[in-house]
């Protein structure tokens, strides 16, 4: 079964280590004077699904050209304008993270952003945080608000992409018919003194990819509808925070990013 989840809200963990365990400090934050930030190192983002430049043609033809027989042509040869839903973008963020304390960290959250086309032309596009889940914790997936905030200024928080469209990016699920919460968002323990991954998968709606792609196909329309060979780039742009917590000390986020990249079509 597939399902896109609703965003999750910041889960209450219970008591994972004791502070006897906690070796000195070189946060230089009194909040957290026992814990070392671990490393995260984000990959780049794998287009794991687009649409094909047909469909997408057909979803831009009757936005690029006002001409009723430009219009009838491209309906002839590139179909009825296709329905959101076969429009979607699925991308992988896979993340390496070091742990460099002698106990084990639970990551919690992650706040993800995306651009695309980064630099003059840079379109802000969307913006995510997800929770990860306890297993058993059937009320994880769920709204609420608190979530990806932070007190210190030089992590990123959800104050910091107030221009992202928060609607457009979605956590993409594939479960069992059970409903489980998978395993991607499962909190994650990172082990003492070694690496984990996660890998979370994002869909992207069609829409805020309308102004970011219209000059491309201005550009090759025609082509796409002679059914020439065409390939479209887009550069992207991925960068967000990653949130741990460690019993008796409270909260703390890690940047990563920006990380670059091209999506080829």
């Amino acid at each position: 079964m597939r399902l896109l989840a609703p965003v999750p809200v910041l889960l209450l963990l219970s008591c994972i280590l004791s502070c006897d365990f906690l070796p000195q400090s070189e946060l230089g934050d009194p909040l957290f004077p026992s814990v070392e930030k671990p490393v995260v190192v984000a990959q780049q983002a794998k287009l794991v699904k687009n649409p094909s430049l047909q469909k997408l043609g057909a979803w831009y033809c009757p936005v690029v050209f006002n001409d009723p027989i430009i219009r009838a042509l491209c309906a002839a040869t590139l179909g009825d304008v296709p329905p959101d839903e076969q429009l979607i973008f699925r991308f992988e963020l896979p993340f390496t993270i070091s742990n460099p304390n002698s106990f084990p960290l639970p990551a919690v959250e992650l706040l993800t952003s995306l651009k695309l086309f980064p630099g003059e032309t840079s379109y802000h596009l969307a913006a995510l945080c997800v929770t990860f889940c306890e297993d058993g914790d059937v009320e994880c997936l769920s709204h609420g608000s608190g979530s990806c905030e932070s007190d210190e200024p030089e992590i990123l928080s959800t104050d910091d992409l107030v221009q992202a469209a928060w609607d457009y990016l979605e956590v993409y699920i594939e479960s069992e018919m059970t409903g489980q919460v998978p395993p991607e968002l499962k909190v994650r323990l990172i082990p003492a003194y070694g690496d984990g991954v996660v890998l979370v998968t994002l869909d992207l709606a069609p829409e805020p990819l309308l102004e970011a792609l219209e000059l491309a196909f201005e550009e090759h329309l025609e082509e796409i509808v002679d059914d020439e060979n065409v390939t479209i780039v887009i550069p992207y742009s991925v960068e967000g925070a990653i949130w741990f917590v460690v019993e008796n000390f409270g909260r703390f986020g890690v940047n990563y990013g920006p990380i670059e990249g091209k999506w080829v079509l």
